[in-house]
C-alpha cells in the first residue's frame, strides 16, 4: 500500500516539475508505475520503489534493479517502449559507490554506463538467484550493442525521501501557490490529484494532461487569496437525510420554520446550510484564514443589514398584523425576495458581492427570528418562541464553538429561522 502511494506523489511532483518545460500527459500503471506522453509518444517511464528500511543499498544483485530491467527489456521488445524513451528507477534505498547502479545515476560526474554493463553482466553471470533467472537470462541474451543502448537510456535516482518526507519537496515546488498557507496548498492540490488518479485507474482514459493540473494549481492559488476562501468539497456534499429530521423537531428554529409554512424538505435544507457552514467555518479557522479581527468586523455588519431588513419587513406589516400576515412576510418567498444575496464572507469586499468560492447560503424562513421581538405578536403562537433566539445545531468543534453566533454561522443560523439577536 505504502509503495502505491509513494508512486502516486512521485508521479504528481513529477509532474509539477515537467509543466515548466513542456506539454505532457502523464500516465499511472499503464507502460509503467509512471509513465509520460508527448505528441502521443512515450518521452518518458518510471519504477517507483519505496523500502521502509531506506538504508537498504541497490547492489548489483538488487532485485528491484533486476525487476525493473526485466520490464523494460519486455517493453523493448514489444515495442511498447521506445528505445529512446528515458528510463527512470526511483528508490528510497542508496547506491553505494562502486555499484552498477551508482554508475548509472543522472548525468554528471560519475555516471559511466560501460562501467555498469560490466558490473550487470558479471552479477547476472556468477548469480544463483533463481527468482531473477528470467532477467538474467534476457539481458546476457541482449548484444552488446543494444546493451549499451538500454542502460544508456537508464537513469537511477537513489536515496529518494520516503512517502512521508516528499511533502517537502511538493512544498518547495509549490511555494508560489500560497506563501502563508503552503502545508494547505499542497493538502487540497494532492486531494484533488488522488481522486483524479483513481478515476483514472478506474474508468481508464489518456491520461492527465498538463494543463489540467495547471488549470488545478491556478484554482487552488485563487482560492487561497485573500479575498477568497477555499470549499471543501466533501463539506460541500453534505447533506440531512430527511429521516433524521426528527431529531431537530424539538429545537426551536425547526418549529419557527415550520410556522413560515416550511415543509421537512425546506427544514431539511436549513439543517444542511446550518451543518455545512459551521464545519467549513471550523476548517478555515483550524487553517488560519480566517482570524477574530475579520469575523469581528463580519459580524457587526453582518448584524446592521439585518436589522435594516428587520426593521423593513416589520414596518411594510404593521402593528395589527395577523397571523397570517405574518407566516406570509416571514416566509421563503418572501426573503428570497428581500435578500438574494448576502456577504459572501468576511474577506467580501462589500455586502452585495457574492464570490463563487465562498459560502453564501439560501435564505429560508429566515425571517420569523427577526420578528419575535414586535408587539404585533403578543397574541401570535410564535410568542413562546421570543426568546429562543439561536439553537446550536452541530455540536462543540475547535474555536468555532466560541464564536458560534457569528460569521458564516450566524448567517446560517438565519437560514435556519433562528434570526439575529436584537
Amino acid at each position: 500500500m505504502l509503495g502505491y502511494l509513494y508512486q502516486v506523489r512521485v508521479a504528481l511532483l513529477l509532474a509539477i516539475r515537467q509543466s515548466r518545460v513542456m506539454d505532457f500527459l502523464v500516465s499511472i500503471e499503464t507502460l509503467d508505475d509512471v509513465s509520460f506522453e508527448a505528441n502521443g509518444d512515450p518521452i518518458a517511464v518510471l519504477q517507483t520503489k519505496h523500502s521502509i528500511h531506506g538504508t537498504s543499498g541497490l547492489s548489483d544483485l538488487s532485485s528491484d534493479l533486476w525487476k525493473t530491467l526485466r520490464v523494460w527489456m519486455v517493453g523493448r521488445a514489444s515495442g511498447e517502449v521506445p528505445i529512446t524513451a528515458a528510463k527512470f528507477l526511483i528508490s528510497t534505498s542508496m547506491a553505494s559507490a562502486g555499484t552498477a547502479c551508482s554508475a548509472l545515476g543522472p548525468a554528471g560526474e560519475g555516471r559511466d554506463v560501460e562501467a555498469a554493463s560490466t558490473r550487470l553482466k558479471q552479477a547476472a553471470t556468477t548469480s544463483t538467484n533463481a527468482d531473477l533467472k528470467d532477467a538474467f537470462e534476457a539481458f546476457l541474451a541482449l548484444g552488446e550493442a543494444e546493451r549499451q543502448q538500454l542502460l544508456s537510456s537508464i537513469y537511477v535516482v537513489a536515496g529518494q525521501p520516503n512517502a512521508d518526507a516528499i511533502q517537502s519537496q511538493l512544498q518547495a515546488e509549490l511555494y508560489h501557490v500560497s506563501l502563508h498557507h503552503q502545508a494547505l496548498s499542497v493538502q487540497m492540490i494532492e486531494g484533488w490529484w488522488f481522486k483524479r488518479v483513481i478515476h483514472e485507474l478506474v474508468y481508464g482514459g489518456v491520461g492527465i494532461p498538463r494543463a489540467e493540473i495547471d488549470a488545478q494549481i491556478s484554482e487552488v492559488q485563487e482560492s487561497l487569496k485573500r479575498d477568497a476562501l477555499p470549499i471543501d468539497e466533501e463539506i460541500d456534499a453534505l447533506m440531512v437525510a430527511l429521516e433524521h429530521l426528527p431529531e431537530f423537531a424539538s429545537r426551536p428554529f425547526y418549529r419557527q420554520v415550520e410556522i413560515v409554512g416550511a415543509g421537512p424538505r425546506r427544514i431539511r435544507n436549513a439543517i444542511t446550510s446550518y451543518l455545512q457552514a459551521f464545519r467549513q467555518r471550523s476548517a478555515w479557522m483550524r487553517d488560519d484564514l480566517l482570524f477574530d479581527a475579520d469575523l469581528r468586523q463580519y459580524d457587526q455588519r453582518l448584524l446592521t443589514e439585518w436589522a435594516l431588513l428587520r426593521e423593513q419587513v416589520c414596518d411594510e406589516l404593521g402593528e395589527g398584523a395577523g397571523e397570517d400576515e405574518m407566516a406570509k412576510g416571514g416566509g421563503p418567498s418572501s426573503s428570497g425576495q428581500r435578500m438574494h444575496h448576502c456577504p459572501s464572507s468576511p474577506e467580501s469586499t462589500c455586502p452585495g458581492c457574492v464570490e463563487g468560492r465562498s459560502t453564501c447560503l439560501p435564505m429560508t424562513g429566515a425571517w420569523v427570528g427577526i420578528r419575535i421581538s414586535r408587539p404585533a405578536c403578543k397574541r401570535s403562537s410564535i410568542r413562546p418562541l421570543m426568546g429562543q433566539r439561536h439553537d446550536r445545531v452541530a455540536g462543540p468543534n475547535h474555536r468555532a464553538t466560541q464564536s458560534a453566533e457569528s460569521g458564516v454561522l450566524r448567517r446560517s443560523a438565519v437560514a435556519c429561522g433562528q434570526g439575529v439577536p436584537d
